[in-house]
């Protein structure tokens, strides 16, 4: 294996910039906002996620790893939507 040598150019000033003034255009109008609905069915989402799991620690009686697991599972959902 060999190396080279590789000799770069020095390095160069930008252009002078110009006296004028740079104007800045102003920001597009803000659009519409979301529904709500779209804010409630987020919300929802995982309240329904911890509800599916006291469903599986209900229906799992025999185990209780799952039952504390899904408890667990629906403290999280329940304090993450809040």
């Amino acid at each position: 294996m060999t190396t080279t040598l590789v000799r770069r150019p020095a390095r160069t000033q930008p252009p002078a910039s110009e006296s004028e003034p740079i104007t800045i255009a102003a920001p597009p109008p803000r659009g519409q906002s979301a529904p709500a609905a779209a804010g409630a069915s987020m919300l929802m989402m995982p309240i329904m996620g911890g509800a599916g799991s006291v469903t599986v620690a209900i229906t799992q009686r025999n185990n209780p790893i799952v039952a504390v697991a899904s408890f667990l599972a629906l403290i999280g959902a329940i304090s993450s939507a809040s």
